[in-house]
């Protein structure tokens, strides 16, 4: 049948005939329809949202010597990342849905700049409820050009030890010897441990590294301590 003067279709989902003619029943059909409207749009799921990330970078204390192994906590609040999963200082960045977490060491005295690089080893993980934590013990090496002078000086120190006791000629020879000499320089190499002296500050960034997430990276605050100097490695009483 076709639509009289005073008809008209509503939109084809609802298929009702509007009678202008009657003006209640077209209030009455209007506040019907904003209501199923504001009911579809209400029904929508809204996007996900993540916990806000939180990152904490800590020490035990601030005072070390450069003969002792520096602990290390990093403790990321969130119910949904755990920090024990990210890879440490990458030297590229991974590719995306690898979460990584940089630890950084500076020198306080020239802001900025890098302490050189360091050594960690992992020593524990877990979580506490809503945090996650990964546990580190920290080496700052002192340069390898100085090591290897501090090596040198040790070995012909032994020398002169060797030949004032006049102690086996073999012994002798293993210090003296071009080539034996390398190979005890390079053991000395695997064990030698001395940190750097000084004023450092230590910062951790946590970068999730999700695609098309909206959990954003996150930085720890500064933690400043300072490595005292106790002895050099080899002067210790084991090497004499």
């Amino acid at each position: 049948m076709a639509d009289g003067p005073h008809q008209r279709r509503c939109p084809e989902r609802y298929n009702v005939l509007i009678d202008h003619s009657q003006p209640q029943m077209v209030k009455t059909l209007f506040l019907i329809t904003i209501f199923l409207s504001g009911a579809m749009v209400g029904g929508q799921e809204k996007p996900a949202t993540q916990s806000p990330l939180s990152l904490g970078c800590k020490l035990p204390s601030q005072k070390f010597n450069n003969l002792e192994r520096i602990p290390v906590e990093v403790r990321l609040k969130s119910p949904d990342v755990d920090i024990d999963r990210a890879v440490v200082n990458p030297e590229a960045t991974p590719a995306p849905g690898v979460p990584y977490l940089e630890i950084v060491v500076e020198e306080t005295p020239r802001k900025g700049k890098p302490a050189g690089p360091i050594k960690l080893s992992r020593s524990g993980q877990g979580r506490d409820l809503g945090e996650s934590y990964v546990r580190f013990d920290m080496e700052i090496p002192i340069d390898a050009t100085e090591r290897r002078e501090k090596i040198s000086k040790h070995l012909d120190d032994l020398v002169r030890e060797v030949k004032t006791k006049k102690a086996d000629p073999k012994l002798l020879k293993l210090y003296e010897d071009q080539k034996s000499r390398e190979g005890v320089m390079a053991t000395f190499e695997r064990i030698y441990f001395q940190n750097k002296i000084g004023a450092f500050e230590l910062g951790c960034h946590f970068f999730p590294n999700h695609m098309n997430s909206l959990v954003t990276p996150v930085q720890s605050s500064r933690e400043k301590f300072v490595i005292e100097f106790k002895s050099d490695f080899l002067d210790q009483p084991t090497f004499h």
